[in-house]
């Protein structure tokens, strides 16, 4: 699949919510400045065509991939958007540290969304070359739940690493990684996001970065054990951070709920949302080349909430 990275400006949809008010629906995103949290709140700008929706409304909630996990059903999370290692970490519960109480079970698949890039970034003046070359070096990476700390641990355990071969620190703030970056305080972020972010384009700009390269074979590795990892070719307009590359690791998105989430509602957002994709696709960039055999490829382990999969039934999708 080609990856077209567009530099556009967000439209900001996305409201601020909390897990506390009961009388909106909810959805878990990504930080403020992640695209997950537009996104968020672009769905729920269509969500709230549904009269039983509009009553209530619909927030996006910012927060990290794991306390979505955690925050569905159980906080008043209807919905969460998140990466698709993490739904599989959260179902699968392969992750002890992280689901001490074993898997969740109770989360269902809704549909996919948008891909993101998975990158180390370095300054553009350093000796750093390929991966290998930061063993040892000073990384600064996201709190644990994150989609870029969760993506790193599963590159060491490929490697057959661990943290203890890196000086760590960790900042909530993405901008302020790179900021760190640029100041030379760190020698590299591990970095997932879309190219559609324009907040974080403008950021990678404070300085000259770049993205070091993970082999060929590190990739096809991790394409081969986690279905939901592919190596993208790129696209020639693809941003001076990625240059050097011929392909990239990236990793699917999708929006997610819980097994007893109510059926009808469920339904309605899947319906809504495809009725009126073509708008839905033009609230964010990074949703512009979103297509139905994405939006329902089985790139995980979660089964399909049983009010999408009757919607994907009566289309003769599924």
């Amino acid at each position: 699949m080609l990856l077209l990275i567009i530099l556009l400006p967000l439209k900001a949809y996305a409201q601020e919510g909390s897990a506390t008010n009961n009388s909106a629906y909810l959805i878990g995103t990504g930080d403020y400045n992640r695209t997950s949290y537009a996104i968020g709140g672009s769905i729920c700008y269509l969500f709230k065509n549904i009269a039983e929706v509009r009553t209530r409304g619909c927030k996006a909630l910012p927060g990290t991939s794991l306390q979505n996990i955690y925050d569905l059903d159980e906080s008043g999370v209807n919905f969460a958007i998140l990466e698709a290692d993490w739904q599989e970490q959260g179902y699968t519960g392969s992750s002890e540290e992280d689901f001490p109480d074993g898997p969740r079970e109770e989360l269902r698949r809704v549909f996919g969304l948008h891909e993101e890039v998975v990158m180390v970034l370095v300054r553009d003046d350093s000796f750093f070359q390929v991966f290998e070359d930061l063993k040892n070096k000073k990384l600064q990476l996201g709190p644990n739940g994150t989609a870029a700390r969760e993506t790193f641990e599963l590159l060491l355990k490929q490697k057959n690493w661990s943290m203890d071969d890196f000086a760590i620190t960790t900042e909530q703030n993405i901008l302020k990684q790179i900021k760190a970056l640029c100041a030379g305080e760190v020698d590299a972020i591990p970095f997932v996001t879309s190219f559609a972010n324009a907040s974080i384009v403008n950021a990678l700009n404070e300085c000259s970065l770049r993205s070091i390269p993970f082999s060929k074979e590190l990739i096809g590795e991790l394409v081969g054990k986690y279905g939901f990892y592919s190596y993208t070719i790129l696209a020639s307009e693809m941003d001076k951070v990625l240059k050097g590359h011929t392909g990239v690791l990236t990793v699917g998105s999708g929006l997610i709920t819980y097994a007893d989430m109510d059926e009808r509602i469920v339904y309605k957002l899947v319906k809504t949302v495809f009725e009126n994709l073509d708008q839905l696709k033009k609230m964010h960039p990074a949703l512009a080349g979103l297509g139905r055999q994405y939006m329902l490829r089985e790139d995980v382990s979660l089964p399909f909430h049983p009010g999408a999969l009757r919607y994907y039934k009566e289309q003769s999708w599924k």
